[in-house]
């Protein structure tokens, strides 16, 4: 997976519960597929991050470190499908 995923695949799955946009991650050995969610800002994935000043940990974009939501830190959950139905 490169550092910044965006949806050049046709990956895109749906939406999570707070609007970013789900795509495939990657596909596990048994054939599931791992989901991730995608930043507002960039489009990206994100990943922990400490902020030296503080020490603070936090959840940022991989593609402009901004702080996001700390669901993008996992396995995303689908709230609705990409054609706009709950799921």
């Amino acid at each position: 997976m490169s550092e910044t995923v965006t949806d050049t695949q046709g990956q895109f799955r749906g939406w999570d519960d707070e609007g970013h946009r789900v795509i495939v991650g990657w596909v596990n050995r048994d054939g599931t597929e791992y989901l991730v969610g995608l930043s507002k800002c960039c489009q990206a994935t994100g990943k922990g991050l400490m902020d030296e000043e503080s020490g603070f940990g936090y959840v940022g974009c991989r593609a402009c470190y901004h702080e996001v939501s700390p669901s993008l830190g996992g396995e995303a959950r689908l709230a609705l499908d990409a054609q706009g139905k709950p799921v």
